[in-house]
């Protein structure tokens, strides 16, 4: 996991119970955990990543590049950057969460992407299922259950061009580091779920906001990045991001990321 960042690590408090806490104490430990968790959170999530590679399981290529494959077809397909970095981690819960990978990459996601996109990876599992749950004697129209949500087009549109076809070993992926500046944007959003009760007058934490304007400032000085080419399961509420969104993308008129691919 990735370290710390927070230097006040000589604090302890004097309990073992939580219930022996006051106040004073928890108003310490609550910014402490936000502000580590927050940044340390694409880190992490780039090492879940990394954790897909290894056996291919029959298919040509193993989850890992399944994944960079997924990214690198929507990133190309010019999709918004919410897109983008649900594509890239649309499995990466199958390491630990094998029977409900799909429920938990939309958890992970929801708090900082558009409700759409949240939607998308939450059906995507049972989506893909048209490829191939009648070869296991299952309905392949299980997805018609949701004919009727705004979000079905796009959920079939993501599996088709984003998820069935990502098992080519000769598709030329961006590497995982040239994804970083997505994942740092859209990880560095305010949350959209309160990581307490709601109470009256909730505002996002004051490290949403530095960690996002640090982001910000990030993005503003980088002008491009250089992607390599590399060789390389069975089955709310709206989010505050913008729907839709390029953020102050690469991909906008007046800053367009430059790729070598």
């Amino acid at each position: 996991m990735a370290e710390s960042t927070n230097h006040n690590d000589e604090f302890m408090v004097p309990w073992t119970e939580m219930q022996h806490g006051t106040r004073e104490h928890y108003e310490y430990l609550g910014p402490a955990f936000y502000e580590h968790a927050r940044e340390s959170l694409v880190d992490n999530l780039m090492m879940l990543l990394g954790l897909l590679k290894g056996p291919k399981l029959g298919y040509q290529t193993d989850r890992y590049s399944h994944s960079l494959q997924s990214g690198t077809r929507a990133y190309r397909n010019d999709e918004p950057v919410d897109m983008v970095v649900a594509a890239l981690l649309h499995d990466v819960a199958d390491g630990f969460a094998p029977e409900n990978h799909s429920d938990a990459a939309a958890a992970l996601l929801r708090p900082y992407v558009d409700e759409e996109t949240h939607w998308v990876i939450k059906y995507h599992g049972l989506f893909q299922g048209y490829y191939y749950f009648h070869h296991h004697d299952g309905d392949r129209d299980a997805r018609e259950m949701h004919k009727d949500s705004p979000h079905y087009d796009r959920c079939v549109d993501f599996c088709h061009e984003y998820d069935q076809n990502c098992f080519d070993p000769n598709y030329p992926v961006m590497d995982l580091q040239d994804f970083r500046p997505m994942l740092d944007e859209v990880f560095s959003r305010p949350s959209s779920v309160p990581g307490v009760a709601p109470r009256p007058g909730y505002r996002v934490p004051a490290g949403a906001r530095r960690i996002a304007a640090r982001s910000a400032s990030r993005w503003a000085l980088s002008s491009a990045v250089v992607c390599s080419p590399v060789a390389s399961a069975i089955p709310a509420t709206s989010c505050a991001a913008t729907s839709g969104s390029r953020w102050s993308s690469p991909r906008s008129s007046n800053q367009r990321l430059k790729l070598s691919v």
